[in-house]
C-alpha cells in the first residue's frame, strides 16, 4: 500500500486538466504570465492534497498542446497513477490518443478516466461520449479503468473522484526505499537567501539532509543543504515524494531539466543505449529504417540521436525489436527505465520501450550473443543483468562493483546471481589481495586465444627468443587489468598447461629455443670466446663485424643468449657468460669466508682481470646483494 503517491494528468489541450487540479487541491498550477494570458498550460505545474485516508497525493499538471509535448513527457515519468482527462463536449482528440500511447510506453498501469465539463452537455450525449471512451480504451492498460464524470468549476463529481483516487491508492504497491536515491530534475531556479534549488520526484531510495550526491551527466558533486517535501522542510525525503532540494555552491546555468541527482558511483551516463523497442501500431509511417534520426525521452531528459535496429532490417508498425539508440549527448539512465521515441521531424510519437543497458559501446547488428543476452534482459532475468555488467566491463569486477551498477538489488541478491552464473559456468571467480573478483569466461577465453595466436606468430618469426614479456601482453590485450590481476591470469593459465611463464617472459608450451646450422655455429663461437676469456671478455660487435657473412644471424643468436641470460650485459658494451658470473661469485664467497672486507683491487686480482672488467662485475654483485659497499670496500651482502 502506498502511503504517498504521485498522480499525473494527461489529455488534450483545453480539456480542463488545470481546472480539475484546482478543484482537487485549491491551487492554480498555471504560474506563468503567458499561461494566464493564453489559458493553456505550457510548463509543468505541481500541487498536492490529502486524501480521506490521510495519504498525501502530489499531482503533476502537464501541458496538453502538442507544441509542449516535451514538457508533458518530463512530467509523467514518475507517476503512480494517471488521470486521463477527456472533455465531455469534445471527446477523444488527437493529443488524447498520443498521450495514451505515451502512458503505455512509459509503463503506467493504473489510472482513472475523468470526463470533465460534464455539465456542458446533455445526459444522452454524455452517455454516448462515455461509450466512445470505453471503445477507445479497449486493448489499452486503462481498458478497465473507472470513469468519473465531473464539473470542476462547480465541484460536481469531485468528492467521488477523490474517493476513487483513495481506493486506487490502497491497491498501489509502495515504492521501494532500498537502494540508491535517484531524482530526475524537472525544475531549476534560484531562491533569494538560499541559492540554487532543484525539484523532482524522488524515484527511489531515501535522501537525507547533508547527504553527498552527484548530478549526472557531468559528475558534478554536491551536498544537500535543505530538503522540502510538498513545501514543508524535512530532514528526510523518501521514494515517491515530490521534493525540492537546496544545493549550495552550484550555479543554475550548470543544471537543467533532464539531469539526474543520485548517489555517487551508482549511475553512469552514456550515449549508447541498448533497448527493447515497440513501434506503435498507429505510428504515422509505413516502415522504420535503420539509422532513423529520432528524439529520445526518458525521465525528464530529452536527447537527439539515431535508432539502429539490431535484429531487423526494417520495421513495420506494431512490431517489436531490439535496438541501439545512439545519442548526440549522454543521458543518465539505467536498466528498466521506460523511454519514448519521436521522429526528429515531423515530431510525432512512434514508439518506445524499456532500456536494457546504458554505455559507450557501439554494437554490431545481428550479433547472436548480444541478441541472446538482450532478450534475457528483456525477460527480466537478474542473472542476465549481472552477466551483462561483467561482459561489458571487459575485465574483473567485485561484488561491490556489481551492486553499484545494479542498485535495484541488495548485496545478498547480487551474491545469489553470481552463484547462479558460476554454476552455469558463465563466469569464473578469482581472489586478488583477499578480495573475490569475477570475470566473464568467454572474455577470458578470447584473451587466451588472442595471446596464443600472437605467441604462435612471434615464435615463428623469432624462433631464437624465449617469448614475449608479460607487460607487453598486458598492454596489448589485458590493459583493463591491474598488474596483480594479470599475474593471477598467467598463473592460472600456466597451471592449466596453456602457457609457460619464465620470469617475465611468456611462451607456448610447444616452443623451445633450438639452435641449428649457422645459428648453432654462432652460439658455439660466442660461448667459446667468452669462456676462453672468462674475466676479460671480448667485444661482441668486433666478433660479429669480424665475420663478413651472416651478420644478421649472429645478431639474432646474441639477442637470444642475452634473453636467456646465458650472457649478461653489464653496461658500456661489457658482457659476461653466466658461468663466469657463477665462478666469480664462488671466488667471492671463498674470500669472505676468510676476510671481512674486500677492496676493488683485491677483487681484480682474485679474478685475474683488469679494473675495466672487474668494476662492472663488482657493481653487478652489489645490485644482487651478494656484496655491499662500505666506504671504498665491499663486505658480504645479505643476498
Amino acid at each position: 500500500m502506498a502511503n504517498e503517491l504521485i498522480i499525473g494528468t494527461a489529455g488534450h489541450v483545453d480539456h480542463g486538466k488545470t481546472t480539475l487540479i484546482k478543484a482537487l487541491t485549491d491551487k492554480d498550477t498555471d504560474r506563468l504570465k503567458e499561461e494566464k494570458k493564453r489559458g493553456i498550460s505550457i510548463e509543468l505545474g505541481f500541487a498536492h492534497f490529502l486524501l480521506p485516508s490521510g495519504r498525501r497525493a502530489g499531482i503533476v499538471d502537464v501541458p496538453g498542446h502538442e507544441r509542449f509535448l516535451r514538457n508533458m513527457l518530463a512530467g509523467v515519468g514518475g507517476m503512480d497513477l494517471v488521470l486521463l482527462v477527456i472533455a465531455a463536449d469534445e471527446g477523444v482528440m488527437p493529443q488524447t490518443t498520443e498521450h495514451m500511447e505515451i502512458l503505455q510506453l512509459l509503463g503506467v498501469t493504473e489510472g482513472i478516466v475523468v470526463l470533465t465539463k460534464s455539465d456542458t452537455v446533455e445526459a444522452e450525449w454524455l452517455d454516448l461520449v462515455e461509450e466512445d471512451v470505453k471503445s477507445f480504451l479497449t486493448g489499452t492498460v486503462l481498458e478497465d479503468a473507472p470513469i468519473c464524470r465531473v464539473a470542476s468549476t462547480k465541484g460536481q463529481g469531485i468528492p467521488e473522484l477523490v474517493q476513487l483516487i483513495d481506493t486506487k491508492a490502497e491497491l498501489l504497491k509502495a515504492r521501494s526505499q532500498t537502494g540508491a536515491f535517484r531524482m530526475p530534475i524537472d525544475r531549476v531556479f534560484t531562491m533569494s537567501g538560499f541559492g540554487t534549488i532543484v525539484t523532482g520526484t524522488l524515484w527511489s531510495g531515501v535522501l537525507q539532509e547533508g547527504d553527498r550526491a552527484v548530478i549526472q551527466p557531468g559528475g558534478l558533486e554536491v551536498r544537500i543543504r535543505g530538503i522540502q517535501v510538498y513545501g514543508q522542510k524535512v530532514a528526510v525525503a523518501r521514494a515517491g515524494q515530490r521534493t525540492a532540494l537546496n544545493i549550495p555552491g552550484v550555479e543554475c546555468m550548470d543544471l537543467e531539466r533532464g539531469h539526474v541527482l543520485t548517489k555517487p558511483g551508482t549511475l553512469k551516463p552514456g550515449h549508447m543505449l541498448n533497448a527493447d523497442f515497440k513501434l506503435l501500431k498507429k505510428a504515422p509511417l509505413k516502415e522504420l529504417h535503420n539509422g532513423t534520426r529520432i528524439r529520445f525521452y526518458t525521465g525528464t531528459a530529452e536527447a537527439i540521436g539515431r535508432l539502429y535496429l539490431l535484429d531487423h532490417e526494417k520495421m513495420v508498425p506494431g512490431e517489436t525489436a531490439l535496438v541501439q539508440i545512439r545519442l548526440e549527448t549522454p543521458i543518465a539512465a539505467t536498466y528498466g527505465d521506460n523511454y519514448v521515441i519521436r521522429l526528429y521531424s515531423p515530431m510525432v510519437t512512434i514508439g518506445g520501450g524499456v532500456l536494457l543497458d546504458v554505455g559507450e559501446v557501439k554494437r554490431r547488428r545481428f550479433d547472436v550473443k548480444l541478441l541472446t543476452l538482450l532478450r534475457e534482459k528483456a525477460a527480466g532475468r537478474p542473472d542476465a543483468l549481472t552477466y551483462q555488467m561483467l561482459a561489458g566491463a571487459k575485465g574483473m569486477l567485485t561484488a561491490a562493483d556489481l551492486q553499484k551498477g545494479l542498485p535495484q538489488f541488495t548485496m545478498p541478491q547480487i551474491m545469489e546471481f553470481i552463484e547462479m552464473l558460476i554454476e552455469a559456468e558463465k563466469i569464473s571467480q578469482w581472489e586478488i589481495d583477499g578480495t573475490k573478483c569475477y570475470l566473464d569466461k568467454e572474455i577470458e577465453l578470447n584473451w587466451l586465444e588472442e595471446i596464443s595466436a600472437y605467441l604462435t606468430t612471434y615464435h615463428r618469426t623469432y624462433s631464437l627468443r624465449v617469448g614475449v614479456g608479460r607487460e607487453e601482453l598486458r598492454k596489448r590485450y589485458l590493459n583493463k587489468l591491474t598488474q596483480k590481476q594479470v599475474q593471477a591470469i598467467f598463473t592460472r593459465w600456466q597451471q592449466g598447461g596453456w602457457l609457460i611463464c619464465e620470469g617475465q617472459k611468456v611462451r607456448l608450451p610447444s616452443h623451445t629455443v633450438t639452435y641449428k646450422g649457422i645459428y648453432k655455429q654462432w652460439r658455439e663461437r660466442f660461448e667459446q670466446e667468452f669462456l676462453k676469456n672468462m674475466f676479460s671478455p671480448p667485444d661482441v660487435s668486433s666478433l660479429i663485424q669480424g665475420d663478413k657473412g651472416k651478420k644478421k644471424e649472429a645478431a639474432e643468436v646474441w639477442e637470444s643468449l642475452l634473453e636467456q641470460e646465458i650472457m649478461v650485459y653489464m653496461g658500456e658494451g661489457i658482457c659476461f657468460h653466466r658461468e663466469a658470473i657463477a665462478k666469480a661469485q664462488e671466488v667471492l664467497n671463498q674470500y669472505f669466508d676468510l676476510h671481512d672486507r674486500l677492496s676493488p683491487a683485491d677483487f681484480r686480482d682474485l679474478i685475474g682481470s683488469s679494473r675495466k672488467y672487474s668494476m662492472p662485475l663488482l657493481e653487478y654483485f652489489d645490485s644482487l646483494g651478494v656484496t655491499k659497499r662500505s666506504n671504498e670496500y665491499r663486505i658480504r651482502g645479505q643476498e
